[in-house]
């Protein structure tokens, strides 16, 4: 240390001699301990004290006309004033001192040597900037002179750059103001031929463009008297030498600093704009990506959003301490004309090269400039009208090109910038939104980074605000842009997956925006309508496209059911399944559409109708829109597994979600009635498999009183589809004769037992029974078999085998079901006597007539085993009958079918033979025991004629013997004006022979000749009538005509009648009053005795207060009276 300060104070001493010889000694000794302090700290100190004392000589020093003693200097002094420790050791005064004396020096000397160190100790220095400030001016006309560059040395504009940048960092405003003093040298050289030139003048451009731009009006007014007097003259130049990059750079730069004042001069603007038309338009990559890079340039001077009129309202969210910031919807809208004019100006060569045919590069050069004013219109970038002006042309471009490996990176920038300003709306607000919207865009600028093949990366970020439902249309349009360009036949499988894949991940960021706004306390009714209504617009115009081939629409398709089920999923069911907010169903399918079946099956069946413009609640519009498209994407193509597995997943999801899902089930059904396609089984497994294991399946048929029957009637509807598909004859030849309809089976037995496990009141189950077995006979009333119909066709004839197997099982569940819900309902009357009867409901047994008629025409080796089981399920439903209507109605519904198979009995099988041996002997017992009033009834003799004609005298005697026992116990036992003239043959037949016994008094009408008209006169009846006198009765004589008889046997209940339980002495005395047993007065059986009548029980009962009896049995019992 003390070597060091003895040597400087040497050097000082000799510096101060004033000899040459010593002074360059002197200042060389100096320059070798400044550079070995570089490592030696300790002789910092010391220097800090030596440039305190010697600061003045040697300053005084940099003005010799020794050009190597003024050299040497300065570099000293550059030394000096550029280290910290040693620039706080030097007084004010000194430091004022050293300005001033560069300034002189740079101003007045002739060296170059000395002017360059002179402008590099400016460039370098370390001193206090309030005396920079004071000696300013003498500094900028200093190297202002230097930038001029009198001597015409490359390192002296080098040097007057590198100050010059110096003083626009520490001193920005003075700088600005004085802008068109010392920048025309700079941007004056990015039209010198010299590359290095350019290049310097380029950089020094980009380091101090935030103190130049935008332009102050004295830089532009220079700039536009340079461009008319040369600039324009040098672009021009340096286009005719094939120089296009360079001039469109320098153009670039030159519009920027022009700025704002070249609306004041359109002309001007005008010749400028001759430039980047000529570039633009280059077959050259380079000069079309330097031009959309000078492009920004424009940006810069005609976008300046702080002068916009914009005003935003400051939201305080009630249930959030987080501050949202919203645009005022009438200021925000971009008033301006000029500025409008401007944007399109801007975006007019970003379309073009988009849709032109260029390189990769281009395009995403290009992007880039978009990007950039998307920067610079900060958050006015959100205004509807700039997202119409500069987001949508650009996008709509870049989503119309194939996402191959060479646009892939281009779909990817794209899509990460419409995700991000979907996400704005979920992503978190700064509090202090007040800063966030006035921050100044050099807080958060960085500069663009460039790579080696040209291309930049975005770093600059955009000011997205949350969204609102104005923003709404532009997502959605968006998103049907990118599906209408993945509809392209251009497209490979590739790149439609990888396109519908991000339109669903955009899709589901629209929703949830969406179910956020909708969440507002603000959000009124037409907010919610207007946003239910254009999602099911975007949804429709979708399943609508009919662009492409078949390959195509399956995966338009397929996106299209992940969108539905987006839907249902992220908005809330108490929106979608609001009757306020209905919507028209205007799906032209639903109005165009007609299934071949459709008139013969679904208006048969009762299917409910929902017609085209209907209104309906949201959902039921989705559930319709889904089925259908499925529909759609099946009838030209195999139903792929993905498909299916997305249906039992979506309704499983609807059914779930909503509840009731009544409606919701009906409408998949309509569509399906409406629409019947080859893989209309396949879809109807999907969505019963959605409804079994949905958690709302018992609403189905959850009523609240007996007349609200919708889900019984949907449940009905939908277990009865597949019998409508398989009945349908258009089909035939289709895939649905080979598929394997195990499957289908299988699920209809477990959503059939599904409901059978409910625990559904008795009355309800009963309407489900009988209301299914109605709907099932409707699919077989056409009187035509399932299938073509065609002896040639081997597939239907393996179909119908399949067909009728599934049928068998169902008329047999529905006859074993039927009968424990009748022996329910029966119990339960009889525990509550207050209970309305149930009303017996045949269609069960219709059903299982129309099966037993149906394997009459048509019989296969099948055949027998179906038989025996309906026969035997027959056998065993007659048991639970004990009204005397439905015995009457049983026998009326059975008898055609059955008397089929008793005329052919000899010919069958054992087991069908054994089932309807068992079958008529159940009948004719339940006839005989339970219900004997029955058997005297002329009325239902005539209904059983044609069956007892055929079993009297039945070739089989099981038959015929146990029809014989049952006649000669019940019809043989009374007396009957006339016999139904079928049996007048048979019983002629069977009496002679003496098989059975006939009444006395009935034989005359056996005897008449079989061909006697109907319309004679029957002999005369009595009735018996009690009178006023205990032990009289009254006689009166009737004479019975063929119209009264007709009118007796036709049973016309009495709704006035309310028939009583008889209690067990009024049984004994009814059976006494009927010659059945001993009465009370000591008369024996077959004695029918009138004075023991019980009066305490009143009867007014056809079949049990009246009886009707020839004159020859009133004459023996009046004698008998006697």
């Amino acid at each position: 240390m003390a070597d060091i300060s003895n040597r400087l104070q040497q050097i000082n001493t000799l510096i101060c001699s004033g000899v040459k010889a010593n002074k360059s000694l002197a200042y060389s000794s100096l320059l070798q301990i400044q550079q070995a302090s570089n490592t030696n700290h300790t002789s910092i100190d010391a220097l800090a004290e030596f440039s305190r004392d010697s600061i003045h000589p040697i300053v005084s020093d940099t003005q010799d006309e020794d050009e190597e003693i003024a050299a040497q200097a300065l570099k000293c002094l550059g030394f000096i004033i550029y280290h910290s420790s040693i620039v706080a050791a030097i007084p004010a005064k000194e430091a004022n001192f050293i300005f001033k004396s560069l300034a002189e020096l740079i101003s007045r000397t002739r060296l170059k040597s000395v002017c360059n160190l002179g402008v590099w100790c400016i460039s370098i220095q370390q001193l206090d900037s309030d005396i920079l400030a004071m000696n300013f001016q003498s500094l900028l006309l200093a190297v202002t002179r230097a930038l001029n560059n009198p001597y015409g040395s490359l390192s002296t504009t080098f040097e007057a750059i590198q100050a010059i940048t110096m003083l626009a960092a520490k001193l920005s405003d003075k700088m600005r103001e004085s802008s068109n003093i010392w920048a025309p040298p700079i941007y004056r050289r990015l039209l010198s031929s010299d590359k290095r030139e350019r290049d310097m003048s380029e950089r020094c451009l980009l380091k101090i463009r935030s103190t130049i731009l935008p332009p102050p009006l004295v830089l532009s007014k220079v700039l536009v008297k340079d461009m008319k007097e040369s600039l324009l003259i040098g672009m021009d130049k340096l286009l005719s030498l094939g120089m296009k990059v360079q001039a469109i750079a320098a153009w670039g730069w030159f519009i920027r600093i022009l700025g704002s004042h070249s609306m004041k001069n359109r002309s001007l603007v005008n010749n400028m704009l001759k430039i980047p038309e000529r570039t633009f338009s280059d077959h050259d990559p380079q000069v079309q990506i330097a031009s959309q890079v000078a492009w920004e340039g424009v940006i810069d001077a005609l976008v300046h959003t702080p002068n916009l009129p914009c005003k935003f309202n400051l939201v305080k969210e009630k249930d959030s301490n987080q501050t949202v910031q919203l645009l005022n919807g009438n200021n925000c809208e971009i008033q301006a004309n000029g500025f409008s004019k401007s944007i399109k100006l801007i975006m007019v060569p970003l379309v073009g090269v988009m849709l032109s045919k260029c390189d990769i590069l281009v395009r995403v050069s290009c992007l880039n400039t978009w990007h950039y004013l998307l920067y610079k219109l900060e958050s006015f970038v959100n205004s509807p009208s700039v997202i119409k002006l500069v987001l949508e042309p650009v996008l709509e471009a870049i989503f119309q090109l194939v996402p191959d490996n060479e646009n892939l990176r281009l779909w990817t920038m794209c899509l990460s910038f419409l995700d991000d300003f979907l996400l704005a709306k979920c992503s978190h607000m700064d509090n202090d939104v007040t800063a966030q919207l006035c921050y100044k865009s050099e807080m958060v600028t960085s500069e663009t980074v460039y790579s080696e093949a040209g291309e930049r990366f975005w770093k600059r970020p955009i000011r997205w605000l949350p969204w609102n439902l104005n923003h709404l249309n532009f997502h959605l349009k968006m998103i049907c842009v990118i599906t209408s360009s993945a509809s392209m036949e251009t497209f490979n499988n590739e790149n439609r997956t990888f396109a519908y894949d991000a339109c669903q991940k955009l899709f589901k960021s629209v929703l949830k925006g969406l179910q956020l706004e909708l969440k507002k306390p603000s959000a009124n009714y037409d907010d919610v309508m207007f946003a239910i209504r254009e999602i099911l617009k975007f949804l429709r115009h979708l399943s609508d496209d009919k662009s492409g081939d078949v390959h195509i629409h399956h995966h338009l398709h397929y996106a299209v059911l992940h969108f539905i089920q987006a839907v249902t999923k992220e908005l809330e069911p108490s929106i979608l399944g609001s009757p306020l907010y209905e919507v028209e169903l205007d799906l032209k399918a639903m109005d165009a559409v007609q299934s071949v079946n459709h008139t013969s099956y679904a208006q048969v069946l009762g299917v409910p109708s929902i017609s085209h413009m209907d209104k309906v609640a949201p959902i039921i519009y989705l559930v319709v829109m889904y089925s259908l498209v499925t529909v759609r994407s099946t009838s030209k193509m195999h139903l792929t597994d993905c498909i299916l597995k997305e249906m039992h997943k979506y309704f499983e999801l609807v059914f779930s979600s909503f509840i009731p899902p009544n409606n919701l089930l009906a409408a998949a059904s309509l569509v399906l009635y409406k629409n019947i396609v080859p893989s209309s089984l396949k879809i109807w497994i999907e969505i019963a498999k959605g409804l079994m294991e949905s958690s709302t399946m018992g609403n189905h048929l959850t009523l609240k009183t007996k007349s609200e029957t919708e889900g019984v009637d949907t449940i009905c509807h939908f277990l009865s589809y597949p019998f409508v598909v398989c009945s349908s004859k258009k089909l035939c030849g289709s895939p649905l004769e080979s598929l394997e309809l195990e499957s289908v089976v299988q699920v209809w037995n477990s959503l059939y037992g599904s409901v059978n496990t409910l625990q559904l009141d008795s009355f309800v189950s009963i309407s489900f029974t009988e209301g299914l077995a109605s709907m099932l006979k409707g699919c077989l009333d056409d009187q035509r078999m399932p299938g073509c119909g065609s002896e040639s066709c081997s597939s239907c004839e393996d179909f119908i085998v399949v067909f009728l197997s599934i049928f068998v099982n169902i008329v047999t569940n529905l006859l074993n079901g039927l009968q424990i819900s009748k022996r329910r309902s029966d119990r339960i009357m009889r525990k509550d006597s207050n209970r309305e009867k149930s009303s017996f409901n045949s269609s069960s047994l219709r059903l299982a007539a129309r099966f037993i008629g149906l394997l009459w025409i048509k019989q296969g080796k099948n055949s027998s085993n179906w038989l025996s089981r309906v026969f035997s399920a027959l056998a065993q439903f007659v048991s639970c009958l004990h009204l005397k209507h439905e015995i009457f109605e049983f026998i009326e519904i059975i008898s055609s079918p059955l008397l089929l198979w008793l005329t052919k009995m000899e010919t069958l099988d054992e087991s069908i033979n054994s089932e309807l041996q068992i079958l008529w002997s159940k009948i004719t017992s339940h006839l005989q025991k339970g219900c004997p009033s029955l058997v005297s009834d002329s009325a239902f003799l005539k209904l059983l004629a044609p069956l007892l004609e055929k079993t009297l005298d039945h070739p089989n005697p099981s038959i015929s013997e146990r029809t014989i026992t049952f006649w000669s116990s019940s019809f043989g036992e009374h007396l009957f004006a006339s016999y139904p003239q079928n049996l007048l043959p048979i019983l002629h037949k069977l009496s002679r022979n003496g098989r059975i016994k006939l009444q006395k008094r009935c034989l005359w009408v056996i005897e008449q000749c079989p061909g006697r008209q109907e319309n004679a006169d029957p002999p005369f009846s009595h009735r018996v009538s009690a009178t006023s006198i205990n032990s009289s009765k009254r006689i009166q004589i009737m004479t019975t005509t063929n119209h009264d008889k007709q009118k007796e046997d036709t049973p016309t209940p009495n709704p006035k009648r309310k028939k009583i339980e008889l209690t067990q002495h009024q049984k004994e005395v009814r059976q006494a009053q009927q010659g059945r047993t001993w009465d009370c007065g000591g008369h024996g059986p077959g004695i029918r005795t009138y004075t023991s009548l019980d009066f305490s029980q009143v009867v007014d009962d056809s079949e049990e207060s009246q009886d009707t009896q020839n004159l020859d049995s009133i004459l023996e019992m009046a004698r008998a009276d006697n």
